[in-house]
């Protein structure tokens, strides 16, 4: 899928394993339930798009940019574990309820971003942004944050 024209595709419950989304536009493409494990995702635009309750363990993702209409993307139960990103800005984010769990993150920006119900236990979060995000009943236990920015993200249990 390397440089393919993706916006408004449904793959809804697919098997997409390993697969290869570098510089495609899944603007308001729908992943829903997919099977994403070990996909890559590099300067992938990602506006609007629907990751809601995917497997998305082992994922790369890497050098996703504001510029490359990144907003609004949603991962909504979906299961992050162990993934790692890398320079991406994908503010405005949903991660409600999803599994984080074990994840790298490094100079990823996820200003005003919803993880209510999250599991985020044992993430590493490094020069990095969770501003204006909600963080309430997240499980944060084992996480480590260096030089986050949290300013105004709300953080009840």
């Amino acid at each position: 899928f390397q440089d393919s024209n993706l916006r408004h595709s449904s793959f809804r419950g697919a098997k997409l394993e390993g697969a290869n989304f570098q510089r495609a536009d899944l603007s308001a493409a729908t992943f829903h339930g997919a099977d994403l494990q070990k996909a890559i995702f590099g300067v992938t635009c990602m506006e609007r798009t629907d990751f809601s309750g995917a497997n998305m363990r082992s994922v790369a993702l890497t050098n996703i940019r504001l510029g490359k209409r990144a907003a609004y993307p949603i991962f909504d139960a979906a299961v992050l574990d162990d993934s790692s990103w890398t320079d991406a800005n994908l503010n405005y984010s949903s991660f409600r309820h999803a599994s984080l769990v074990r994840m790298t993150m490094e100079d990823v920006f996820l200003i005003g971003s919803a993880f209510s119900g999250a599991d985020m236990s044992g993430i590493q979060f490094v020069d990095g942004s969770l501003a204006e995000s909600s963080l309430q009943g997240v499980d944060l236990t084992g996480t480590k944050f260096v030089s986050t920015d949290f300013e105004r993200a709300q953080l009840q249990r």
